[in-house]
């Protein structure tokens, strides 16, 4: 999704920049600001769903690899 709205970013940026337009170097500059935030928001996205895809989201309930010595979690492990 995010590599789909970079091209219209890329676009708008390209737009603000032409001559043609109306705009005084304030506007222009506000605008380049946003686009470049929204840019910076649509990485950040891209890099988190990534990430996500790359974890397990599986808890570890019913781990075997727990030995005798330790207690479960949330128990003292030597009672008072």
């Amino acid at each position: 999704m995010p590599q789909a709205h970079a091209g219209q970013i890329v676009e708008l940026r390209e737009r603000c920049l032409q001559n043609e337009q109306k705009l005084g170097w304030d506007e222009r500059g506000a605008i380049l600001t946003l686009l470049g935030s929204a840019e910076r928001a649509l990485h950040l996205v891209q890099r988190i769903t990534e990430e996500s895809l790359s974890v397990s989201r599986k808890l570890g309930h019913g781990d075997e690899t727990r030995t005798a010595d330790h207690a479960p979690p949330g128990m003292l492990a030597k009672p008072l």
